[in-house]
C-alpha cells in the first residue's frame, strides 16, 4: 500500500526551481534515506511530501497524494514551537489537533525513551530553556506519540552528538517497526543513512536519482 507519492511534482521559490518533475513514492512500512548536497532540493521534497511547504514555496506542477497519516520532524524545531507555551502542553496540543488524544504519562514515557532523565522538568519547560538538541528530541516526541503511519524526518538529529544520534535512530526504527510505520530520513550523514537501511535515494539539481549505478557514483564522490 502506498503511503505517499509525488507525481511529476515541480516546486519553485521566486524565480528558482527547487525540484523539477519529480515522481517518487513510498510504501507503508518502507524505510528509506534521502541525501544530496545543499541546495539539491531534498528538504523541499520532504516538506512537499509531508504537506508542510511554507508560503514562500510555489507548486508549479504535479501533485502529492497522501494515503495515510504523515508525521513530519523538522530540522529546526524552534521555528515550529510557540515560545509562550510549555513543551508538554504543546506535545499534547499537537496530538489533539491530529484527532488523537494522549495521556500525560505517555508523553512522559516518550520523553524518557528519547533520553531525557528529567522528563517532568522538560514537560513544564519553555523552548528557550532547552538546547537545540533537546528541542529536536521534543520534535520527535510530538511525532512519535501521535503514532503516524509514515514519518518524514528532515535532518532531524543535526544538533545531537553522534552517540545520541544513533540511540534515537535505533529507537525510531524499533518504534516504526512495532507499529508497521514507514520512514523517510533526510540527511547529509551517509553513515547514518546506511545504518538506517532500506532504499537510498540521491537528489541532484532538483531530480531524484534511483538508478543503483548513479547512486553509487555520487556516494563515492562525497565520501
Amino acid at each position: 500500500m502506498t503511503a505517499v507519492r509525488a507525481e511529476r511534482l515541480t516546486v519553485g521559490y521566486g524565480g528558482a526551481i527547487a525540484i523539477a518533475d519529480v515522481s517518487i513514492g513510498f510504501e507503508v512500512g518502507e524505510v528509506a534515506g534521502l541525501t544530496g548536497v545543499s541546495g539539491s532540493g531534498k528538504s523541499t521534497l520532504a516538506r512537499a511530501l509531508a504537506g508542510v511547504l511554507g508560503p514562500e514555496a510555489c507548486v508549479l506542477g504535479g501533485e502529492v497524494r497522501r494515503e495515510v497519516r504523515i508525521g513530519f520532524v523538522p530540522q529546526e524545531p524552534v521555528l515550529w514551537l510557540s515560545p509562550y507555551l510549555q513543551l508538554g502542553g504543546q506535545v499534547l496540543d499537537h496530538l489533539n489537533r491530529g484527532g488523537k488524544g494522549c495521556p500525560i504519562d505517555q508523553v512522559i514515557e516518550t520523553f524518557v525513551r528519547l533520553g531525557f532523565n528529567d522528563p517532568a522538568r522538560i514537560f513544564s519547560a519553555y523552548p528557550h530553556e532547552l538546547s537545540g538538541g533537546q528541542l529536536q528530541r521534543i520534535a520527535w516526541a510530538q511525532t512519535l506519540v501521535w503514532g503516524p503511519e509514515f514519518i518524514i524526518a528532515d535532518e532531524p538529529t543535526t544538533a545531537l552528538d553522534s552517540i545520541l544520534q544513533r540511540d534515537i535512530l535505533q529507537m525510531v526504527i524499533e518504534e516504526a517497526r512495532s507499529k508497521r510505520a514507514g520512514i523517510l530520513w533526510v540527511s547529509h550523514d551517509l553513515n547514518l543513512l546506511q545504518a538506517l537501511g532500506g532504499r537510498l535515494l540521491v537528489m541532484e539539481g532538483g531530480a531524484v536519482l534511483e538508478d543503483d549505478a548513479a547512486v553509487q557514483r555520487h556516494l563515492e564522490a562525497w565520501q
